[in-house]
Parts: C-alpha cells; structure tokens; sequence
C-alpha cells in the first residue's frame, strides 16, 4: 500500500501500519507540508514579537491554537 501527500502528491515513505505517534498514520502529509502549514492551518495566537505564531493547530483545540498557545490559553481562564 503506498501513500502519497495530500497536499503536494510526494510518496511517503512506509510506516508500520500500527504505528500511530505523532500522527503518522492519520495526517498523510510529507514533512515539508508539515513544517510550512497554510494560513488556515496555522496557529491564531500572536507572539511577543507581535507576529502570528508559525505553529500548526492542535486539532484538540477549540479556540485554534497550536499546543504551547492552548495550555497557555486555558491556564489564563
């Protein structure tokens, strides 16, 4: 079974089909579409610098944060 990015079509390489961490099996995305998301798939916070954070969201967060933004988030409420 070979698998291909859904964003740009690169063919991934093979993992164990058991093999869940760090989402591997789930996303289906190569490590360059990982590192450089879209703006909608980017973090909504905005840093010290007074720039959006470069982060993917965390797909447990409501609010559209990544995970260092979300604990943040929710520890200030």
């Amino acid at each position: 079974m070979s698998r291909w990015c859904n964003n740009c079509g690169v063919k991934l390489p093979n993992r164990n089909a058991k093999r869940t961490y760090n989402g591997y099996k789930v996303r289906n995305l190569c490590k360059s579409c990982w590192s450089n998301p879209t703006d909608e798939d980017r973090c909504d916070a905005i840093t010290k610098k007074k720039v959006r954070c470069k982060l993917r969201k965390d797909p447990e967060s409501k609010g559209g944060y990544c995970g260092m933004h979300r604990n943040k988030m929710e520890r200030g409420k």
